[in-house]
């Protein structure tokens, strides 16, 4: 299983890459604006001991039950400003993660010659460092937490039983337990999957009364507002199949094939984290929806099992007779091949850094504008909710489609036709006009369009500030703001 020296150079290739993942996480900061929604939300649970969104309103507006709580440990470890140094321990959140891949595939293959450890690496470092990988996952929300303890639960080894319950980092986790459970059957494993049987039952409903308790319900609201939405399932198919073939997954992916091919009976040993991943697919692809961070829990499987085919390969070709040149060429060829896709990568990890400091500013400059200039009793629709909640906690903010305002996403699901994305749709926002009655209106271009498409909107309601946002995206590249009744001083 590896000497000790040999483990000792697998810590210090693991301590590199915790460290590359850490400082492109510190360098490069990225957040998605829903990640602001659990930001808020831990800092009411520091000020005001409630985990809610807005302070006087029970609504359970996290998707992930447990995220905000966990989100207590960076904050009291970085104190003040605790948001802008988050990336840090995400990032040393999904380090630990890859980390896991790579040393449950030693383990299993008993593989850790420093030869062969290091091609494999370098096979899967553009994958570590690839763009969707590092945005996506470290963007402030529960994506690294979910990925950390996918591998340790998804991968051979002994911790299955946590499986069932990372229904609590978020819902469809409980797909890891269904998982073990169907491995267990299949593998004649009857005690395991009596065990795992009662374990989802049980997680399932502590997870349910732990809502009721805090919230009043079971369901967080977030999921019964993204429900509404008008999903082209066609495409959500093909995103989910395809985002495993992007630049920089192919040639592991390829591996994994061969290995597949000439050990065919390897593949009883990888059946949990075959069966995992395949769940994952089908459920956001044939159920729900690829939102971007979404993807890299995916990617957790594959590290693992794209690790294990290289270790395996390089224990066949790459013999101790002939391993000196061999390895060498593999090495060098896997450098060349790294480096160029991972300079690839780079401007891209800079220009959506770049994008979300841009768009933070904005949200900001607007959130100031709005907190001077609109009276707290007066209600506020607008779409992307995060960031102005963090900004403008005081707001009376009426989202859409009711991420934080069950009254709105009850709404939306009695209209006789699904609803788009955003307020772009002018029989939608006709209907939430008459319905709800907002005082002020937040509005992209293109929602500007719609609702100006809506008979007598311009004589309810007057444009009276744009404020610029990201000029880079035609869709965002202003903000406009619009008043009812004279409601602005």
């Amino acid at each position: 299983m590896g000497s000790s020296g040999q483990k000792t150079f697998f810590y210090f290739l693991a301590s590199l890459l915790s460290a590359s993942i850490i400082l492109l996480g510190w360098r490069f900061d990225f957040l998605f604006d829903d990640a602001f929604i659990s930001f808020r939300i831990t800092e009411n649970i520091r000020q005001f001991g409630k985990p809610n969104l807005f302070q006087h309103q029970d609504v359970y507006t996290s998707t992930s039950l447990l995220y905000p709580f966990l989100n207590l440990i960076p904050a009291w470890i970085f104190g003040a400003g605790w948001t802008d140094k988050i990336q840090l321990w995400n990032g040393f959140l999904m380090a630990l993660s890859m980390i896991v891949c790579l040393y449950h595939a030693g383990q299993s293959t008993g593989n850790f010659q420093p030869w062969h450890q290091v091609i494999t690496l370098l096979l899967l470092l553009p994958w570590f460092l690839e763009f969707r990988n590092l945005i996506y996952g470290n963007s402030g929300l529960e994506t690294a937490w979910y990925m950390m303890l996918l591998s340790l639960c998804i991968l051979p080894g002994k911790i299955e039983w946590l499986a069932p319950w990372l229904i609590f980092i978020r819902p469809e986790g409980w797909l890891a337990g269904w998982a073990v459970f169907i491995d267990s059957v299949l593998k004649k494993n009857f005690r395991q999957s009596k065990r795992i049987i009662l374990q989802l039952g049980f997680s399932l409903g502590f997870w349910a009364l732990a809502g009721w308790g805090l919230y009043g319900t079971a369901i967080p609201q977030s999921l019964l507002a993204k429900a509404n939405h008008l999903i082209e399932r066609p495409n959500e198919i093909a995103k989910g199949f395809s985002y495993l073939l992007f630049s920089g997954h192919s040639i592991p992916l390829a591996l994994f094939l061969i290995y597949c091919y000439q050990f065919p009976k390897t593949w009883k040993s990888d059946s949990l984290t075959l069966i995992w991943a395949g769940l994952y697919l089908l459920f956001y692809s044939v159920l729900a929806a690829w939102w971007p961070w979404y993807l890299p829990p995916l990617f957790v499987a594959f590290w693992y099992l794209s690790a294990k085919a290289s270790l395996t390969l390089c224990q066949k070709y790459l013999s101790k007779e002939n391993s000196g040149l061999r390895s060498a060429l593999s090495t060098a060829g896997l450098a060349i091949v790294g480096i160029w896709q991972i300079k690839a990568e780079l401007p891209k990890i800079q220009e959506a850094s770049e994008a979300f400091e841009i768009r933070k500013n904005a949200s900001q400059s607007l959130c100031k504008f709005l907190i001077k200039s609109i009276p707290d009793s007066k209600k506020i629709l607008l779409e992307p909710l995060g960031m102005n909640a963090w900004f403008g906690p005081s707001l009376q903010i009426m989202d859409y489609p009711g991420l934080a305002n069950p009254k709105m996403a009850t709404f939306l699901s009695t209209l006789p036709w699904k609803v788009p994305h955003r307020l772009t749709d002018p029989r939608t926002d006709s209907a939430i006009l008459e319905k709800f009655k907002p005082d002020v209106l937040v509005l992209w271009p293109e929602e500007v369009n719609a609702f100006k498409k809506i008979s007598g909107f311009e004589n309810r309601y007057n444009q009276i500030k744009i404020l610029p946002y990201y000029l880079a995206e035609k869709r965002m590249d202003s903000v406009s703001i619009f008043q009812k009744n004279q409601v602005l001083n």
